[in-house]
């Protein structure tokens, strides 16, 4: 009789860990794509730097870029003008993968996320402003 009831309690402690890791990254992966959504809408003139970094043109003229580091998503800009970017914010940790794709009016973007517990996939297209 022990051994079953320690192999059910296992068993739900390791599902109960699972679905918050699972709605921990869908907070992470929420959190950071509502603002990126809106941002792409505004933006043009998409494109990819060597590494595979995502690159665009604000209305502003500012240069926005995206790209992972240490498992983090990190949003970069460029002021018009300027040849560095400035500045980092961190928009999603638990990032293990990252990749753009564009075809000039938008970008497909696909999110691997990944905590000790569970792993999260998003691929979405988002269109761009309309010159």
């Amino acid at each position: 009789m022990i051994p079953a009831v320690m192999s059910l309690h296992h068993t739900l402690e390791s599902d109960l860990k699972q679905l918050v890791g699972k709605q921990h990254l869908q907070g992470e992966a929420a959190a950071w794509m509502s603002r990126f959504r809106d941002e792409v809408r505004s933006g043009r003139q998409f494109r990819l730097s060597k590494e595979g970094w995502l690159l665009f043109e604000l209305p502003s003229g500012d240069t926005v870029q995206y790209k992972q580091n240490r498992r983090r998503l990190i949003r970069s800009v460029r002021n018009h003008g300027e040849r560095q970017f400035k500045g980092t914010t961190i928009l999603a940790h638990d990032v293990y993968y990252v990749g753009f794709e564009t075809d000039g009016k938008g970008v497909q973007v696909d999110i691997g996320l990944q905590n000790w517990h569970s792993d999260l996939t998003v691929q979405t297209y988002i269109r761009g402003r309309t010159p």
